[in-house]
């Protein structure tokens, strides 16, 4: 079966959305004697490039630690049996998982990296942003993550039950 990696407009929305954000709140307690709009007129091109490459890789990193933080909470024994489908579909039920993947947990991973972006946001001093508001972003999100996940392995259950 040959293998392709694909990106899909999921897939960048899942990382780049969030790694935008996460970029955005890190920079928002960095000051400078240029202004903004000054320093982007002069490198736009640049600016945008670094932008967009860098906010995709934190992105990654942000999709990384929380797959990392899916795997550890699977090992528990009770969240473990409920994941009951095949893990490599066959080769002719290929298309129908990716739709799946691409439909249910594509959501996940959005709000479950957005959630960890959120996280970023208890940096900020209470002058700048409320101290509520990282509390409640966060945990909206993090249940949103949690729960679609939940759907998500319901329905790879239902389409790849394991034989």
């Amino acid at each position: 079966m040959e293998k392709q990696i694909s990106l899909t407009f999921g897939n960048l929305i899942a990382h780049l959305v969030p790694g935008v954000i996460a970029l955005l709140i890190l920079m928002s307690e960095q000051s400078s004697d240029c202004t903004f709009p000054e320093w982007f007129t002069k490198n736009g091109v640049l600016v945008a490039t670094g932008f967009l490459s860098l906010s995709l890789a934190i992105g990654l990193f942000l999709d990384s630690v929380r797959y990392l933080l899916v795997r550890l909470v699977c090992l528990i024994p009770a969240i473990a049996r409920r994941q009951k489908y095949q893990r490599f579909p066959r080769k002719d039920n290929l298309e129908e998982y990716n739709w799946v993947i691409e439909n249910y947990y594509r959501h996940h991973q959005f709000c479950g990296n957005l959630a960890l972006a959120s996280v970023l946001l208890f940096r900020l001093t209470p002058e700048t942003v409320c101290p509520l508001l990282p509390v409640i972003l966060t945990l909206i999100l993090g249940f949103s993550a949690i729960w679609m996940y939940k759907g998500t392995v319901e329905t790879l259950n239902e389409a790849f039950p394991k034989q």
